[in-house]
Parts: structure tokens; sequence; C-alpha cells
């Protein structure tokens, strides 16, 4: 089992409430770009809808892994994966 970041803090875990609601946000994000995708929308609405949530859970991404990057071994690994999951994010955003 890793080490927590903060000496004596426990470890977090998905059984954390806001850890739940993340995912459940997440999945719920994804699921509605997934039906965006599938063609349940006209043309138009379904290409906003689908940039839109693209960039939402891009930037949900990056910002995950730079939060994560705080508390986790390995956070150069971390850090480097979410600053390129933000600079993606700022392109499909432009």
């Amino acid at each position: 089992m890793p080490s927590p970041a903060v000496p004596g803090a426990p470890a977090a875990t998905l059984a954390d409430p806001v850890r739940r609601r993340a995912l459940a946000l997440s999945a719920l994000l994804t699921a509605f770009l997934i039906v965006a995708e599938a063609g349940a929308f006209s043309r138009p609405t379904a290409q906003f809808l689908s940039d839109s949530l693209q960039t939402v859970l891009s930037i949900w991404a990056g910002v995950t892994c730079l939060v994560t990057a705080r508390a986790r071994d390995q956070r150069r690994f971390w850090t480097v994966l979410g600053a390129g999951i933000l600079m993606w994010a700022t392109g499909q955003a432009i």
C-alpha cells in the first residue's frame, strides 16, 4: 500500500463521498457525450454538445491529474500528464 502524501493522513479511496460523486459526474458526462455522438440530436446540436463536452471532460481530467500529483507518488508523471491534457483542452476550446 502506498504511503499517504501527508504523514499521518489516511489514503484516499473510492469510498470517499467526494470521489464517488466526481466519478459519477464523469460517467454521466461521458455517457451524455456518447449519446450526442450516436446521433440522438440534430447535427448542429450534436456538434456543439460534442465539442463542449470534450472540452469540459478534458479540463476535468487535466485538473484531476494535477490534484492527484499533489497527493501521490510519481508526481512528475501526473503533473506532465495533467499539463498535456490541459494543453489539449485549450486547443479544443479555441
